[in-house]
């Protein structure tokens, strides 16, 4: 029979940002600026009695204060480095030093506590020059703790060193920062963060490939002891070489794959898709909240990857990816963001930067949800439903209509009407030209049958043999030969009401909000395209949508918070938009006439184009414009 089982004691693995924790100020990285001052205090012999360390967490704070601490009771010192062989740098460095005490202020944090320190901090040191209290997390205490430990910061005995550390520097009295030197750590740059990893992986035989380091890298957001822990956490995932892939995983970070599915459905109104990707994110066990983290990651890689050629990417990503093994630096961009390939237009992004702004409303919306995935598909549902607000007018486009009507007009470009027949049947009124054509268009007129318009052109419009004519932006559309026809009633103050109105509708839809939530729903697939006398066109792009805003009661309310919003006093009519599909989905696309063509035939394409032109310009189809018909089609 066995007395006793001794099974042995098995060590417990030291973790890899202790074991790289730095021991002297030449190994704190990233910090240049805060060990500079303290060795030159030290060289100097001009230490002071407080000190606070500011910064987020993982950057160095705590281990910068143990170096301080050596440094001060080093035996060869005080010395702008500590020797970590004496007995006194040993002890401080295995933590058993009883002249370096560490104090937890989020389990210290009341005024009992503080004054058990003013009455220890009397005694003498036991074996080195000064004693040095850490206080961590010093924001976490108590108002009271706060007032009781403000005289013993002022005026501490001569043996006696303070350093304060936080997280949260604005929960730290001014009262108490006065009486202490400050120093801020900053935040590690990916590049500082990949170099330093790429030493540890190479000295612990961890095999990591560049997309690796920069996927763990750009994960820890500059804190160098997050970095290490991940390193760490995927080389027990696996002993192939960490790719970025194994990364997102062992992180539980989003694929971005599904990032940029969840983009293209945004931005291609599609809810089915985009519901579908939210689903099998959620399926995968992704949380709401950070599943929306994960794609404003994704979006600003593919922002400062779209402006890449324009600038110098911000992080240095393209020139890092050279650095850790030779390869091609913009492809490796390309692959952490989901981007290949060339800069951006303008307008990509634009697109992406309102994305990431709604996505920004939405964050803050959902830290105040009981149901954040509810939050999160409305949110996205929303933003897929009201679209890019620059789609038609491009981002380049909007400084030059800041004196024009706010509604987004396509660029003037050339319609050929050459050898095609009469215009007949058509009625363009004066009122519907402004805001839906582009400036200067000027359209034919009617002639004798099997005439044959000269051209005609978006701009100055000047037919052979006739002088220019002179186009204005507010002119109506008119027959050329005909006498003027009486000018929308007050066009300018109409133009000008459309744009107030514009202008105002973000603030418009706010307090209809908070007037009523059906309302603002609905409107949110309208947008204000004309004024009339009195009343403002607004136009829809979904049946439904358009169906419900038209119930009188909600046309009160909307009139209601114009009204407040912008003082005046406008009826409102809601319509459908009728778009033309053009050479691409951003633009609004001229209809080109084959020459030849009799637009007023009663052929199908006769009839197809007569359509199509009436609904780009607007215009209605008068009764008796087919020949030998009533109009009817």
């Amino acid at each position: 029979m066995h007395g006793h089982l001794n099974f042995g004691v098995i060590r417990l693995h030291l973790a890899l940002y202790r074991r790289w924790r730095p021991q002297t100020f030449s190994e704190v990285r990233g910090q240049e600026h805060v060990v500079r001052i303290l060795q030159s205090a030290l060289r100097l012999r001009r230490i002071s009695h407080a000190y606070v360390f500011a910064g987020p967490r993982g950057t160095g704070k705590t281990s910068v204060a143990r170096i301080l601490a050596k440094a001060l009771n080093c035996r060869e010192g005080p010395a702008p480095e500590p020797c970590n062989r004496c007995p006194m740098c040993v002890s401080i460095t295995e933590g058993r030093s009883v002249d370096v005490l560490e104090i937890d202020a989020a389990s210290n944090r009341g005024i009992d506590e503080i004054r058990d320190l003013r009455e220890k901090v009397q005694f003498l040191p036991a074996e080195g020059r000064y004693r040095v209290y850490i206080i961590d997390e010093v924001h976490m205490l108590t108002p009271e703790a706060f007032n009781a430990l403000l005289k013993t910061i002022e005026e501490p005995p001569n043996h006696a060193i303070f350093i304060l550390a936080t997280t949260e520097l604005h929960k730290v009295p001014l009262t108490l920062l006065s009486r202490c030197q400050r120093f801020d750590f900053r935040r590690l740059s990916t590049a500082e963060i990949v170099e330093h990893l790429k030493v540890v992986a190479d000295a612990g035989g961890i095999a990591v490939d560049a997309s690796g380091l920069l996927a763990i890298a750009s994960s820890a957001d500059g804190a160098l002891r997050d970095a290490l822990s991940y390193l760490e956490l995927a080389s027990l995932y696996t002993a192939l070489p960490i790719t970025e892939e194994i990364v997102w995983k062992v992180l539980g970070k989003t694929r971005r794959s599904l990032c940029q599915r969840l983009k293209q459905a945004v931005f291609e109104r599609d809810v089915a898709g985009l519901l579908s990707a939210i689903e099998e994110a959620m399926s995968s066990g992704a949380d709401p909240r950070q599943l929306v983290k994960d794609f404003m990651e994704y979006l600003r890689g593919e922002l400062l990857s779209l402006v890449e050629g324009k600038q110098r990417h911000p992080v240095g990503l393209g020139e890092l990816a050279d650095q850790v093994q030779g390869i091609d630096g913009k492809r490796m961009t390309g692959r952490m963001t989901g981007l290949e390939g060339d800069a951006g237009s303008g307008e990509d992004i634009g697109k992406v930067t309102w994305l990431l702004r709604e996505l920004s409303k939405l964050d803050v919306q959902m830290k105040s949800s009981s149901l954040p995935r509810v939050a999160l598909e409305a949110g996205l549902i929303d933003a897929c439903v009201t679209g890019y607000p620059a789609l038609s007018a491009g981002v380049g486009a909007l400084p030059q209509a800041a004196h024009q009507s706010a509604r987004p007009s396509a660029k003037p470009q050339d319609t050929d009407l050459e050898g095609a027949g009469p215009l007949r049947g058509i009625k363009l009124e004066g009122a519907e030209a402004e805001g839906a054509k582009p400036e200067g268009v000027e359209a034919e007129g009617a002639k004798p049958k099997g005439a044959k318009p000269e051209g005609a052109k978006l701009e100055g419009f000047s037919p052979e043999g006739t002088k220019p004519q002179s186009t204005r932006s507010e002119s109506p559309l008119r027959p050329r030969g005909t006498p003027p026809e009486h000018k929308p009633h007050d066009a300018i103050s109409e133009s000008a009401a459309l744009d107030k109105v514009s202008n105002a509708w973000p603030s418009i839809m706010e307090r209809i909000k908070k007037t009523s939530l059906p309302v603002h729903a609905f409107l949110l697939a309208a947008k204000p395209v004309k004024v009339e006398s009195d009343t403002l066109i607004l136009e829809f792009s979904l049946e439904f949508h358009k169906e419900k805003a038209s119930a009188p009661d909600n046309c009160r309310i909307i009139e209601k918070e114009i009204k407040k919003v912008t003082g005046l006093a406008l009826k409102v009519a809601c319509k459908m938009a009728r778009r033309v599909k053009g050479p691409g989905p951003e633009t609004s696309g001229n209809v080109e006439i084959a020459a030849g063509t009799d637009i007023g035939s009663e052929t199908a394409e006769g009839k197809d184009l007569l359509l199509r032109l009436s609904r780009e310009f607007e215009g209605e189809i008068v009764p008796g414009g087919w020949p030998g018909s009533s109009g009817s089609i």
